[in-house]
């Protein structure tokens, strides 16, 4: 695999592994302060060095030897190899051991201990997720467009107006495709080529949708902050190899032993990645199907979660962790801590998310106690036009958020604006609705 520059390195291996180990384990305090440079988070030499709790009277070149010795001696081989033929491994770090703990309560069973969420609120979440999920992943490639004008071209049901849009709208009806219906399937070449044509439809020539890159197709990828250290995607002989590999590996079909689907997950995910068989569309199909072998080993609360949200927050982190893992001795431990990480802030922000609709709950069954006869439908609609007055909605929007057909979708409108909590305006063939000042007598007492 041809490469440029690469990161700064240093020789750890004119230590002898057996003597770092010995120390380590004739040291509570060298073996604690190695564990402790693990968390929060896997740094790579050049952070390391850099530390204040390094050992004192210890060189930072020795202490990274001792770090090293560390991670080789906790990791397992993977199936997943470079051209080169070099073995990528992992280090099972035992802080992941509650995490993976929690994934298989609460992301399988009850959602984060709520467990009277009606099918309707589930529906909501799915929706919710999906679609921001599709945004933030498209963003991540490069779609131009803010998340406020994206979220309101899908629940509007506008067309795509360029080829942000269209990647934005592909990758939802992609998401959506993947809850409903591709999780039930094995995955195969054909199932890669359809979802690859499902993400790149507009967005591509034809001829390129679903259709594996050539060599001539020389493909440069960069990590954000450094364009001088440079991954040369492989030759797609090397391509047709591995892939019947991550097939047999996401159908749980080869004999590598056990990994929690979460890792696993990842793994598929950093597989794709490096791997890159599409001229474009790549990182979009690598994310897609992360959730897909989630959602098909039943940890369905995924699909409340927008990684990619997360991960667009540090976007140059997400693609050191790819540079990380290839050139660090083919660590792939960098990546799955870093989507870890970021597995992880979705989950406190969806906690967030919850105790807000909460509260908004208990605000709108105080309103139902009252006169008004409103349905809940509308009574979610008032709440989110009392939070931002300023925001619109069509029939085809209320429809698709409560997942109704547009006839009832348009009573509860029209009914609105007869009682004069919402006036409504023609744009071209679209009627939008807005709120009115008598909203804020409802929530306001």
């Amino acid at each position: 695999m041809e490469k440029f520059k690469k990161i700064e390195k240093i020789d750890h291996r004119k230590y002898e592994f057996s003597e770092l180990i010995g120390r380590q384990l004739s040291s509570k305090e060298l073996f604690d302060t190695i564990v402790q440079a693990h968390h929060p988070e896997y740094l790579y030499w050049s952070k390391i060095k850099r530390k204040s709790w390094l050992p004192d009277g210890m060189p930072a070149e020795e202490f990274w030897a001792h770090i090293k010795a560390f991670r080789r001696f906790i990791s397992v081989q993977t199936p997943i190899r470079d051209q080169e033929s070099a073995i990528f491994s992992r280090s099972k770090l035992p802080q992941y051991e509650p995490f993976l703990h929690e994934m298989d309560m609460q992301m399988g069973g009850h959602l984060m201990g709520q467990n009277n969420i009606t099918d309707n609120e589930k529906l909501e979440y799915v929706s919710r997720g999906l679609m921001e999920e599709a945004i933030a992943s498209s963003q991540l490639e490069g779609a131009h467009t803010t998340r406020l004008v994206a979220k309101k071209m899908l629940m509007e049901g506008r067309k795509p107006q360029d080829k942000a849009e269209h990647m934005i709208l592909n990758n939802y009806k992609t998401m959506q495709a993947i809850e409903a219906e591709f999780c039930k399937k094995e995955l195969t070449l054909e199932m890669l080529h359809e979802l690859h044509r499902m993400i790149t439809k507009n967005t591509l020539p034809k001829e390129e949708q679903g259709v594996f890159r050539s060599d001539e197709d020389k493909i440069v990828i960069s990590p954000k902050g450094d364009e001088n250290i440079t991954y040369v995607c492989p030759q797609m002989a090397f391509v047709a190899q591995e892939l019947p590999k991550l097939i047999s590996f996401a159908n749980d079909q080869d004999r590598s032993g056990f990994t929690h689907p979460v890792i696993k997950a990842i793994m598929l995910h950093f597989w794709i990645g490096i791997l890159h068989p599409y001229v474009d569309g790549n990182g979009r199909l690598a994310r897609v199907l992360f959730y897909w072998y989630l959602l098909k080993h039943d940890y369905w609360a995924f699909a409340y979660l927008p990684i990619s949200e997360m991960i667009k927050k540090s976007p140059g982190q997400y693609s050191w962790a790819y540079v990380y893992s290839e050139q660090d001795d083919n660590d792939l431990t960098y990546f799955i801590d870093y989507n870890i990480r970021k597995i992880e802030l979705a989950r406190e922000a969806f906690a967030l998310y919850l105790e807000r609709k909460r509260k908004e709950k208990e605000v709108e069954n105080r309103i139902v106690r009252s006169d008004h006869n409103f349905n809940k439908r509308q009574l979610k609609l008032l709440h989110y036009f009392y939070r931002d007055p300023k925001d619109r909605i069509n029939i085809s929007a209320h429809a698709k958020i409560h997942h109704v057909t547009r006839i009832p979708a348009a009573h509860d409108l029209k009914n609105l604006m007869a009682l004069g909590y919402l006036t409504s305006q023609k744009q071209g063939k679209m009627v939008y609705y807005y709120p009115t000042e008598k909203i804020k007598s409802l929530f306001e007492e």
